[in-house]
């Protein structure tokens, strides 16, 4: 459904939309844009529904266990939150450069292959080599931006779930000593 609203899209668009960008820009950008939505949709519902029944699951038994140190725990669920929702804001438009960076390198590729005749025939190979180093450093610059900060989510999630456990682990020795608790509690 998602590639036919794409392609209906396109046919309402006017020629002059088409004639002010790089021939295969329009193409690859749709291509990429849609591949990366498909994948991110059914790799989110798997793990939503999965997070969901954890999450319930592991509440109920923690509850049963000591209401305590299952505050201790769900406090750092917000800030782990807050932090993830600080990192991707951060990556996101970063992923939005490499993924227009991607398509300019591409559109530059496309032409450049479909016109090799008139490259080759006017002398523009170095001019043509020029460019795709300069756009495919874009690509590698922006690329590698949007990757670095999209992966400092795991390692600042881990970060607080052992601050998280440290805490846990503090109030759940005192509790043990004091017997409020069992050890095997």
């Amino acid at each position: 459904a998602l590639r036919t609203d794409v392609e209906n899209k396109i046919h309402r668009l006017p020629l002059s939309y088409f004639d002010s960008r790089q021939r295969g820009e329009v193409l690859s950008r749709v291509t990429n844009d849609i591949d990366n939505i498909s994948s991110s949709v059914s790799m989110t519902i798997n793990q939503l529904m999965s997070a969901v029944l954890t999450v319930i699951a592991v509440l109920v038994m923690m509850l049963t266990i000591s209401p305590l140190l299952t505050a201790l725990t769900v406090l750092t669920v917000p800030l782990s939150l807050w932090v993830t929702r600080w990192i991707t804001r951060r990556s996101q438009r970063l992923f939005v450069a490499q993924w227009r960076n991607t398509g300019r390198l591409n559109a530059h590729i496309e032409e450049t292959y479909s016109g090799f005749t008139i490259v080759k025939t006017f002398g523009h190979q170095a001019a043509a080599r020029q460019r795709f180093a300069e756009l495919n450093g874009d690509v590698f610059q922006s690329s590698f931006a949007a990757q670095f900060f999209s992966g400092l989510v795991s390692p600042a999630t881990m970060f607080i779930g052992n601050l998280s456990y440290v805490a846990v682990a503090v109030v759940g020795g005192l509790q043990v000593a004091t017997g409020q608790i069992t050890l095997g509690s």
